[in-house]
């Protein structure tokens, strides 16, 4: 299971010009949105890093998920014991949907 991993996907991306549309339901949190297209609001690890672990679990012999990248490990202890409603009481209000 993949968590956040920083890439250069943003800076290739040209997302520079994300804009939501005008009927969009996400529009009242428009600006967090952005940040996420332009890779600015993310808590991933280094691609080199979240390659190293992966690799150095399978070579290891790992069976089943291999959990790796920014917030797997926590998600992986905890998300079966939460219901979604859990989840998203627990984002910052600027980065929940008031829809």
């Amino acid at each position: 299971m993949t968590g956040a991993v920083n890439t250069k996907f943003y800076a290739n991306a040209g997302s520079d010009q994300f804009q939501l549309p005008s009927t969009s339901r996400y529009l009242p949190m428009e600006e967090t949105v952005r940040k996420y297209a332009n890779g600015e609001d993310h808590i991933g690890v280094p691609a080199r890093q979240y390659a190293d672990k992966v690799v150095g679990d399978i070579l290891g012999g790992a069976k089943g998920k291999v959990w790796s990248g920014g917030l797997a490990g926590i998600v992986r202890y905890v998300a079966p014991f939460m219901p979604g409603w859990l989840y998203v009481s627990m984002l910052p209000m600027e980065r929940r949907c008031q829809c």
